[in-house]
């Protein structure tokens, strides 16, 4: 048995389900809920079907029957989560109260495994039928012997008759209602097991439907792949040929002497070397002759003399470097970003969340129901953070938004909230989101 406590919210949460565990039971508290109530539950928050249980409420405490078949799962290997949805209903109208959602830890498949099968609910719900009915008969005795006695009850022939007669014709009437209840409990019971091998028949078909899908899945990776490793050899092979080009580009190589030049090794044909005693000159690199032959000796022939002097202030004005390159300092960087620290507080009454970027690079946002934002000022490569209280964010939008696929997964408690992390590629904002404790802004 597992427990999910409302507080005051439409949503909780309820822990401590494993894969292969059956006969589990989800008892809701903090609710007032009728005495019989209908929980559907589903593997899916959204889309998809549910199967619909009755729970059954006693001493303002309701008890459903988790399904088994949802606490195998198909044999998953992964952690998942169970649905389950509160769905008050009359005569006219049936409403969605409240959401329990509960995890459920994976696990190797027990040996031998087989679970009780949805026949059985119904026969628990006739034998607590009988039961009651059992206690109606008991009760409608003990009401005839106070009243003019009864040949069980020999002693009690003329006690208090008079006074006691209404009292018990009413709880004998009270217990054929409550019995009336159960009896529609059962049937009730009894419809859904139908319904419920109804589904089971569907899902089959929609399981082959999903294999056939999976197949085509598979040929299509197999494409990709295929079209991934021609991409990887032509990359290659334009790398290859960038490395050889580089090879051919000379190299400019500048020491003190001449001797230093020629001790040089890892030179190769048309290389240039410049010496600076006893004056500048200017070298170059042969292997080949001048008729194409092969020298049998590579050396560093001269080319010119270079009349320049070869000081800080003559290099710095050939080179012409940015002031960064000589102080080091951050100061002298040019086109920087703004950088910020503090926070900036959003306001989260309107349909939109509007947020200029150029004004700071974190915010903070308090919402009461979920809704979008629009981020302005932005420019590619920049890191936005943004932290939500009271609801979430929505990031549905995509043609402005990437988002993670672990963001389907993320709901925070009442004491939790969302901050959310944007980079900004391309046009599109990537999405990711981690929940942290701090119910409240400023806590």
């Amino acid at each position: 048995m597992i427990t999910a406590v409302f507080s005051g919210s439409a949503y909780a949460r309820a822990t401590g389900l494993w894969q292969y565990d059956y006969g589990q039971i989800l008892r809701i508290q903090g609710l007032s809920l009728p005495a019989a109530v209908k929980v559907d539950f589903s593997l899916s928050e959204t889309g998809s079907k549910s199967v619909p249980r009755v729970g059954v409420t006693k001493d303002g405490v309701t008890d459903a029957p988790i399904p088994d078949s949802m606490l195998e799962n198909g044999d998953t290997t992964m952690d998942y989560d169970i649905y389950a949805f509160v769905y008050i209903e009359d005569e006219t109208s049936g409403k969605t109260t409240h959401r329990i959602t509960m995890p459920v830890t994976s696990r190797p498949k027990p040996e031998a495994f087989d679970t009780p099968e949805d026949a059985q609910l119904f026969r628990d719900a006739i034998a607590a039928v009988n039961e009651s009915a059992g206690r109606a008969e008991a009760a409608e005795k003990l009401a005839e012997a106070w009243a003019h006695g009864h040949e069980d009850y020999p002693e009690r022939e003329q006690d208090n008759s008079k006074y006691y007669a209404g009292q018990a014709k009413d709880t004998a009437e009270g217990i054929r209602t409550d019995v009336q209840g159960m009896v529609e409990q059962a049937t009730a019971a009894r419809n859904i097991a139908i319904e419920n091998a109804n589904i089971a028949a569907n899902m089959a078909d929609e399981t082959e439907a999903d294999k056939q899908s999976t197949e085509a899945n598979k040929a299509a990776t197999a494409a990709d792949k295929q079209a991934t490793e021609e991409n990887l050899a032509e990359s290659n092979r334009i790398l290859q040929e960038q490395i050889q080009m580089l090879g051919t580009v000379p190299m400019i190589y500048a020491v003190t002497t001449l001797e230093e030049l020629q001790e040089f090794t890892g030179a190769k044909e048309g290389d240039f070397g410049i010496i600076q005693e006893p004056r500048a000159m200017l070298f170059r690199y042969y292997v080949t002759g001048a008729d194409g032959q092969p020298l049998s000796q590579p050396a560093w022939q001269w080319m010119t003399d270079m009349n320049i002097t070869f000081t800080r202030e003559n290099l710095l004005g050939i080179l012409r470097l940015a002031g960064i390159a000589l102080s080091g300092s951050y100061n002298d960087l040019v086109d920087i970003p703004n950088r910020y620290n503090t926070p900036l507080v959003l306001d989260g009454t309107g349909e939109m969340v509007e947020w200029d970027y150029s004004q700071s690079d974190t915010a903070v946002v308090t919402l009461t129901e979920n809704k979008p934002i629009n981020i302005t000022g932005a420019y590619n490569g920049c890191v936005a953070v943004i932290q939500c209280y009271g609801a979430q964010l929505d990031f549905s939008d995509a043609t402005i938004y990437n988002k993670s696929a672990t963001m389907d997964y993320i709901e925070p408690l009442e004491v939790e909230h969302i901050t959310y992390t944007l980079i900004y590629n391309a046009g599109k904002w990537d999405v990711t989101a981690m929940v942290y404790a701090g119910g409240e802004a400023g806590e």
